[in-house]
């Protein structure tokens, strides 16, 4: 599927003063309609840093992946 919608992360208040960041490995769940229907994190930072990656990701939408010209959902692991 292609991004038609990105929300970027809130950055946690507490993580900003500190100066933590780095990447947040998620694995979305996209339905045959292009929305996340659900979101794992595969691999994380922080609680704080995961959830609001989460939480941005949870917005996103997609153009339906396609499987023999009919929409599907798909797995998708985006950072």
């Amino acid at each position: 599927p292609g991004l038609l919608a990105f929300v970027e992360a809130e950055y946690p208040p507490a993580a900003l003063r500190e100066g933590r960041e780095g990447p947040v490995l998620l694995d979305l769940l996209v339905t045959a309609e292009g929305r996340v229907d659900s979101v794992s994190v595969v691999a994380g930072l922080a609680p704080d840093l995961d959830a609001a990656a989460a939480a941005a990701v949870a917005q996103f939408v997609f153009s339906p992946a396609l499987v023999a010209g009919e929409p599907v959902p798909v797995s998708v692991v985006t950072n």
